[in-house]
């Protein structure tokens, strides 16, 4: 097994399941899709399908895709849709997407793109406007990106839950 697979990048979770279908699905947190190769990401979602997992869950790291303000980044490793979520579809999974302004130790600043820190009125982790009007953007467009694509669960997509905040219960 490559070392990755013994890291925190993996945990098992249990997932949210679909309505009125009993609850048997276990998944794996394939958390920071970033900091792995896209080479390993088929091997990866291939070993939590011969694993018998079924959900693979992953974050979307603001950081990440929005460097500048409005300026979005899904290419290369951070391609999301076409690499990513459509490898677990092919792969019959399904996913738990967490969109996160915010992921505490998980990366610098905790996640937040540094450029927030520069928006006058910014105050972090409290109920702070500027913070709010800048993840709701962030957030508006990962939900239409996958909208677009058809791959919410409602659309036959692999989505079955969407996740905004992370750590909400620090606020």
């Amino acid at each position: 097994m490559p070392a990755v697979l013994e890291s925190d990048a993996l945990n098992v979770v249990n997932a949210i399941c679909q309505k009125d279908v009993p609850c048997t699905e276990v998944g794996v947190v394939i958390h920071d899709i970033l900091w792995l190769h896209q080479e390993m990401w088929p091997d990866l979602i291939n070993k939590a399908k011969e694993g018998g997992l079924d959900v693979i869950q992953t974050c979307v790291f603001s950081t990440g895709h929005e460097p500048s303000p409005g300026n979005y980044y899904f290419e290369d490793r951070y391609d999301l849709i076409g690499w990513f979520i459509k490898l677990v579809q092919q792969a019959g999974l399904i996913v738990h997407l967490r969109i996160c302004p915010y992921v505490c130790a998980d990366w610098n600043f905790g996640g937040f793109p540094v450029w927030l820190k520069y928006i006058p009125g910014i105050e972090f982790r409290t109920d702070n406007e500027p913070v709010k009007a800048a993840m709701r953007r962030f957030t508006e467009k990962i939900v239409n990106m996958m909208k677009a694509e058809k791959l919410f669960q409602s659309q036959g997509g692999p989505i079955i839950l969407s996740q905004i905040e992370n750590e909400l219960g620090m606020v």
